[in-house]
């Protein structure tokens, strides 16, 4: 796979024409990088951050340098010795298979922590062990990846150290260490074709919405394709003339490695690019909160975005949006407040909204919850206002309107999405024509002072009488989930801003 087979042919730069096409292609590759870096910097574009695009950048990155390595040491071929020719050559390709397998792995993953956050929340079935494994797979996992890479580049290192070619020049390098090289690499990645196709095959029965399926599919049957017309190429065809003379070996690794970067890089990028209505829709959404919580208080709406949200990996903030709209409305069998801990905030929860809500939010309420375990209050006797949990439902609903609605209404199942909100806007349009009307034109109807939700603070001048517990000062939700809209009197939130203000964020022990 881009070596000599037979120790007596002595390879040679490429002189001519077909030197002016090597480096004409060797310049046109440079699009890739251009690529990936575009790629990255819109990963929070739809059609990127599903793809594990952190991951993916950095399988394109080796993809590159090996595409970069392999024209170097074609247009050089005796600038190098023989160890730094198959180093140079073997070390980046191993590289991105593995990336690339790795990649997809946290995606199929990623999808089955999704499925069985779906059956924790229906009590269909308990993962609660699985669902933690793979959060901690998920989060915590760059160490295990990176000792993966060091064990897969490990034979052939063993390879190369059992005798020095360090003296020997890259035209020359022995048959002994080729054939033994090249088996190696073809069986490396023989076997990643067939592992992440395998693994594609996992995606097809949800995950296609963005084209993920389609993409890995794509991607490893081409690749296959090409290899198995490079075998003949290395088995029975390298030591003739044409093969050798055109450098069909090195185009061929460049074909196979900017395949990839084509089909995950650049085509998503495009589609980004096509797609940028989503994003442009977000700061007018940010005003449709209200018009979103009706709507997911009703059965068919519900439904409908939880299921496209198992589509978007954003099932666990419409299963936290449900727990804490009943806590807040006190509805029968609720989740308690250390139950909606423990289901989404706890660093072990199985519906965790760790990559939804900003750390500094949950770290609020872990503290808090930490703090009574400390003082020895049972969870069980924790009794908080019905707006504790506000900062959390406003964190969350912020997310689904920015981040999922913009694509739920352009799918089919947000149909339904379309038409709520035309009955709801000609409702709005009504009642304020009628109240206009009752109050004659304003007045003592006008819009009462709307002040920005703070975080919730633990603050020892609002100790309840809670038998010496510790609890959080709920913040004072005025929107979403409140029952009455009537006008706030200016003298008391004057006096709660000021509590606010000399409140200290610290633990207090009421005795």
């Amino acid at each position: 796979m881009g070596s000599s087979s037979t120790p007596e042919r002595t390879l040679v730069s490429p002189t001519g024409a077909m030197r002016a096409i090597m480096v004409s292609a060797f310049v046109v590759s440079f699009y890739a990088p251009i690529a990936t870096l575009m790629y990255y910097c819109n990963r929070h574009r739809p059609a990127i951050r599903y793809r594990n695009p952190a991951e993916m950048t950095l399988t394109a990155s080796t993809s590159f340098f090996f595409s970069v390595a392999r024209f170097i040491t074609a247009l050089y071929v005796d600038s190098f010795s023989c160890s730094v020719h198959l180093l140079l050559f073997v070390i980046p390709l191993q590289m991105s298979l593995l990336f690339y397998f790795l990649a997809e792995l946290r995606l199929v993953l990623t999808f089955k922590l999704t499925e069985l956050m779906v059956a924790h929340a229906s009590r269909t079935n308990d993962h609660k062990h699985t669902i933690a494994w793979l959060q901690m797979f998920l989060r915590r996992g760059k160490l295990l990846r990176m000792a993966m890479q060091l064990v897969w580049n490990v034979p052939f290192v063993v390879l190369l150290e059992m005798h020095n070619y360090s003296d020997l020049s890259g035209s020359s390098c022995p048959g002994s260490l080729l054939h033994p090289v090249v088996t190696l690499i073809g069986c490396e990645f023989v076997l990643v074709v067939v592992a992440t196709l395998a693994l594609s095959l996992q995606l097809s029965k949800a995950v296609d919405n963005f084209g993920l399926r389609q993409s890995f599919q794509a991607s490893s049957r081409v690749s296959f394709f090409l290899f198995l017309l490079y075998v003949p190429i290395l088995v029975f065809f390298y030591d003739t003339d044409v093969i050798y003379a055109y450098h069909v070996d090195v185009f061929m690794d460049v074909l196979i490695s900017h395949t990839f970067v084509w089909i995950h890089i650049v085509l998503p990028v495009r589609a980004a690019f096509q797609n940028a209505d989503d994003d442009g829709n977000a700061g007018y959404l940010q005003g449709t909160v209200g018009v979103l919580n009706a709507f997911l208080h009703t059965p068919e709406g519900f439904d409908a975005f939880s299921a496209f949200a198992k589509t978007e990996f954003a099932f666990e903030c419409v299963a936290a949006w449900r727990n804490l709209v009943d806590y807040r409305l006190d509805a029968p069998n609720h989740l308690s407040a250390y139950d909606i801990y423990e289901q989404h905030i706890a660093p072990t929860a199985p519906l965790s909204l760790h990559h939804a809500v900003k750390d500094s939010i949950l770290k609020r309420y872990s503290t808090a919850f930490e703090a009574n375990s400390r003082y020895s209050v049972a969870p069980q006797e924790m009794v908080q206002d019905i707006s504790y949990f506000d900062v959390l439902l406003d964190a969350v609903m912020d997310k689904i309107v920015v981040d999922t609605l913009p694509r739920f209404q352009r799918h089919a199942l947000g149909v339904i999405w379309t038409d709520f909100v035309a009955k709801c806007n000609t409702q709005l349009a009504l009642d304020k024509m009628l109240s206009h009307e009752a109050l004659g034109g304003g007045g003592a109807g006008g819009d009462a002072p709307v002040r920005k939700p703070t975080l919730p603070t633990i603050k020892g001048n609002f100790v309840h009488e809670t038998s010496g517990r510790l609890i959080m000062i709920e913040s004072r939700r005025e929107t979403g989930s409140r029952m009455s809209s009537f006008p706030r009197d200016n003298s008391s939130t004057a006096d709660e801003e000021s509590h606010s203000r000399r409140g200290s964020n610290i633990i207090h022990a009421a005795r």
